[in-house]
């Protein structure tokens, strides 16, 4: 039987596509300098707090942060934290090493000194729900490989994320965020503000770079993506969707010369085979996947775009492009198991640095993300609020 388990396990890891691509384009990197008076902090907990509203809010485009009571996630292996932590042992075959490290995404995370996002919230808003805590074995939905009774509710709360998910898997991951979410009272799924990441496409274009299918082209992605948030629109009023474009993995290919990454580094060539092949084909392999990426972003704008131009009090799609300079990375910016997925350390330069644009305009969000040491927290005031798109 334990054979058998490993077996499935291996044969597991081997389908999970990195949920993360880096892509190579605009230049910029936010720092306390492009948002004025704005007081920021080394750790969340040295915020002060937020004096109560004298009025509600008058819809989505008119949040303070402490407004949101509810944080959701969709997305594929980087919001369910695959391979976070690492691993700290010399054992070849290690279980552990085939964890979702949930507590610790980005977006969603909710164990104890995390730093991310969700945990922010929380700092202003500790009535917050939906954060996903600890860790547990790897979920797998990818493609038609999408068994069901995976999730672990207990754990992963509203983060719905899955490793290997492809977007048009994402109907699963909606069904599932719908159940939980309507097991809660009625005032919380239908009057309670929230906030939704969602980050989505690079296991597409893993994917993509040898197989020109249909539903992989980028009006499909489109329409998958569109149908997704019409769902959300429908279904989950008062929610702002935090909408991330898609990055390219090819600028990882070049870590796994470190010695950081041998070892159980050789299980990215089975995550995205198409970014780690030899010679010639590998170049044209990557190239396709930095086309295929640019063709996503496209289609993520059109989509963004869409809804910026139907103004609702109930629904908004915010942009965030995630275009990060791998090259300005430390190598322990990727997890040692498998040398692609992004490490806590990465996960929490992450969090601060999408932080830090809630408050900004879309156009002053957009460009590359290098790397910086010690990002600090800014800390919210009053009179600050959600910078949705019609804000902008």
């Amino acid at each position: 039987m334990t054979n058998i388990i490993f077996i499935f396990i291996f044969f597991t890891i081997s389908l999970i596509q990195f949920s993360a691509s880096f892509n190579p384009q605009v230049h910029f990197s936010i720092n306390k300098n492009d948002i004025p008076n704005g007081k920021f902090v080394k750790d969340i907990t040295q915020c002060p707090k937020l004096k109560p509203r004298q009025t509600p809010p008058k819809s989505v485009h008119d949040l303070r942060i402490d407004d949101i009571k509810v944080i959701m996630a969709l997305g594929d292996s980087i919001t369910a934290g695959f391979g976070a932590k690492g691993h700290h042992t010399n054992i070849p075959i290690d279980i552990h090493n085939l964890h979702e490290n949930r507590g610790v995404s980005f977006s969603i995370g909710g164990d104890p000194d995390a730093v991310t996002i969700a945990n922010f919230i929380k700092h202003y808003s500790p009535e917050l729900i939906g954060s996903s805590t600890g860790d547990h074995l790897v979920e797998l939905c990818y493609g038609l490989i999408c068994p069901p009774y995976q999730y672990k509710p207990n754990k992963d709360r509203f983060n719905a994320a899955q490793s290997g998910m492809m977007i048009s898997n994402l109907t699963a991951e909606l069904n599932y965020l719908l159940d939980q979410l309507y097991k809660e009272p009625i005032e919380v799924v239908l009057k309670s503000y929230k906030y939704l990441t969602l980050f989505i496409g690079s296991n597409d274009i893993c994917f993509r770079c040898s197989n020109n299918l249909s539903w992989l082209t980028s009006k499909q992605f489109e329409d998958y993506l569109m149908l997704t948030l019409e769902t959300i629109r429908r279904e989950i009023p008062n929610t702002v969707v935090n909408l991330l474009g898609v990055f390219n993995v090819s600028q990882v290919y070049n870590f796994h010369k470190e010695e950081y990454c041998k070892g159980w580094g050789l299980i990215a060539e089975y995550e995205c085979s198409c970014a780690f092949a030899p010679g010639i084909l590998g170049s044209r392999n990557r190239m396709k996947m930095d086309e295929t990426a640019m063709e996503y972003n496209k289609a993520i704008r059109n989509v963004v775009n869409y809804y910026a131009s139907r103004k609702s009090n109930s629904f908004a799609v915010m942009y965030q492009e995630f275009d990060i300079d791998l090259t300005t990375f430390p190598v322990e910016g990727l997890s040692n198991i498998d040398c692609f997925h992004p490490s806590t350390k990465s996960h929490d330069f992450i969090a601060k640095t999408f932080w830090n644009n809630l408050v900004l305009p879309m156009n002053e969000r957009r460009g590359r993300i290098e790397w910086e040491d010690d990002v600090d927290i800014r800390c919210f005031e009053e009179n600050d609020r959600i910078n949705t798109n019609i804000n902008s």
